[in-house]
């Protein structure tokens, strides 16, 4: 790997090591911890809270400190979210720098989680166990990104570890969940209002119930990943987990976000990426979005986008674009442009939380909890036992929705809910130079989809309809709506103009559908490397599906 691999033993010493610090100011009394066993175990308690909150930090950089380097560089516009502000990264170049910070990331919060399963894991087994579902959830967004990937080896203090298929990765990761949700469930049981960790827990705040609904709705999560691959094995794993009736489900109760509050940051600040990358100018409203929320007059559209501004450009100096001032504008992702371009600026911005202004007030959205009402819907479609009423499902997954977006009018929701409306169409502006005077050229696009909002009585339609309003719901979470895409191709949204990735040719309908390995992982660890392109079965490209994704990439 090319984080180096340490004994645990001595990652765990390290550990410790840069946590005791962080406590120095509530455990002024050290010579008494020295002295009582009981309150040596308190501050062991106050190393394991600080531990898992180091390690959280570091897995939710793909969201603040790397936003740039993976959400907004990658899944954003894979997803159809969003257009990148940089246009050769819009147009699917990646540098090999943001791709190393990604892999990064997850990798040292995995570090960091099994330095602390291993010193926990004789004297306090529920710490033990949270820490399982937590680390499960790091594996789970680097397989997805990556495909194969270490996990038997990863932290194992070898300097070239073994990579595992994603199915064998996928795999384990289901016995981890179905391990921890077990143990953790008990516990619950015996005392329902358990908290480990307190503060120490940015998602939960140490509720160790969540903890449960948590990893058995990623475990559904999961199985619906693999559905299309392996569809016994996916069925038996999401009926398991939908069993447990425990499923994060209330939004506002169940949703996870990255609080901004101090009290709540054992292990340092962190910054609102969407914010960050608002500010910037770098996250512009897609035509996918416009076509669907502008098409259904979803009342969520006013949280998610800004009207265009004039903001770096004058309506006066290009009035063929003056239209679009007060108004919900999407952009056509590969449109060749510049950040001052008005092609780019007379576009909508993300929405009033996300203003420059409330860094440091607006949390970071991390799983929004009507995703779970549109796991059961689909889950429900496929047949699963247990999972309820498809339409209503469906119908309640968007209620949760609003509901987390602050849309409080009732009768707006339920006549959303109704929408036999159509998605839009767009427009498609691009600039281009003629006798040396440059031209704005605009034409219109028909939408991509037919489906409305109210529930369809066609089986195909409702497929559709699901996996739409779970996009729009998922949002700005755009690393789970990108492995939603790449799994169903689902929502329908207009391919890219323009690729200036070689490796990804869009006139054959070519689309992004991982991360290659970074270059120095390839030079520490090139036979682990090796495997991994075997597990693939391609070259380590962009455009190699993974184990999951059965859809050809292209023509």
């Amino acid at each position: 790997m090319m984080i180096p691999f340490k004994s645990k033993m001595k990652t765990i010493l390290i550990a410790v090591a840069v946590l005791l610090p962080l406590f120095c100011s509530c455990t002024d009394d050290f010579d008494t911890y020295n002295r009582d066993k009981n309150e040596i175990s308190k501050l062991n308690t106050l190393l394991y809270a600080a531990a898992f909150s180091k390690a959280q930090n570091r897995m939710v950089y793909w969201y603040d400190c790397d936003m740039h380097d993976i959400s907004n560089m990658v899944t954003l516009h894979g997803c159809g979210y969003s257009i990148a502000g940089f246009p050769q990264a819009d147009m699917y170049v990646t540098r090999n720098n943001w791709t190393q910070n990604a892999f990064d990331d997850q990798t040292t919060a995995i570090f960091g989680l099994q330095a602390l399963m291993e010193a926990a894991k004789d004297d306090n087994p529920v710490v033990y166990h949270m820490a399982l579902v937590m680390r499960s959830y790091c594996f789970l967004l680097m397989t997805d990104v990556w495909g194969p990937i270490p996990y038997k080896d990863m932290g194992n203090g070898a300097q070239k570890v073994s990579y595992e298929s994603q199915k064998e990765v996928y795999y384990q990761l289901f016995e981890d969940l179905k391990t921890a949700s077990s143990f953790l469930g008990a516990e619950v049981k015996k005392n329902p209002n358990l908290n480990v960790f307190g503060e120490g827990d940015h998602f939960f705040y140490g509720k160790v119930a969540q903890w449960v609904k948590f990893a058995n709705v990623i475990r559904l999560r999961m199985a619906l990943r693999i559905s299309n691959v392996e569809p016994e094995k996916a069925k038996a794993e999401g009926e398991a987990a939908i069993a447990e009736k425990m499923l994060l489900t209330q939004a506002l109760t169940d949703d996870i976000q990255w609080d901004i509050d101090a009290k709540y940051r054992l292990s340092g600040t962190s910054d609102n990426g969407y914010i960050t990358m608002n500010s910037y100018g770098e996250l512009i409203m897609s035509n996918n979005m416009e076509s669907f929320m502008v098409g259904w007059n979803d009342p969520r559209l006013k949280e998610y986008w800004s009207p265009t501004v004039e903001e770096g450009w004058n309506a006066a100096d290009y009035p063929q674009f003056a239209y679009r001032v007060g108004g919900y504008h999407g952009m056509a992702s590969g449109t060749p442009h510049a950040k001052k371009d008005p092609v780019y600026l007379s576009h909508s911005k993300l929405g009033p939380r996300f203003h420059p202004d409330l860094q440091g007030k607006t949390p970071t959205p991390i799983f929004n909890a009507a995703e779970t009402s549109f796991l059961l819907a689909e889950a429900a479609w496929r047949g699963w036992a247990g999972a309820g009423d498809m339409k209503t499902n469906y119908e309640n997954g968007i209620r949760e929705s609003m509901k987390q977006w602050g849309i409080t009018d009732n009768a707006a929701i339920e006549a959303y809910i109704v929408n036999t409306a159509k998605p839009k169409s767009v427009e498609y502006t691009w600039g281009e130079v003629i006798n040396d005077v440059m031209v704005y050229q605009t034409v219109e696009e028909a939408p991509l989809s037919t489906i409305p909002v109210k529930f369809s009585g066609n089986k195909e339609e409702q497929y559709e309809q699901i996996m739409t309003q779970k996009w729009l719901a998922t949002f700005p979470n755009s690393t789970e709506a990108w492995s939603e895409y790449r799994r169903t191709r689902l929502p329908k949204i207009y391919p890219k103009k323009a690729s200036a990735n070689p490796n990804v040719d869009v006139t054959k309908g070519q689309i992004f559908v991982r991360l290659p390995y970074p270059d120095d992982e390839i030079a520490s660890n090139p036979e682990g490397v090796q495997q991994a392109i075997g597990f693939l079965g391609g070259p380590n490209l962009e455009t190699t599906p993974l184990w999951w994704d059965v859809h050809p990439n292209g023509k």
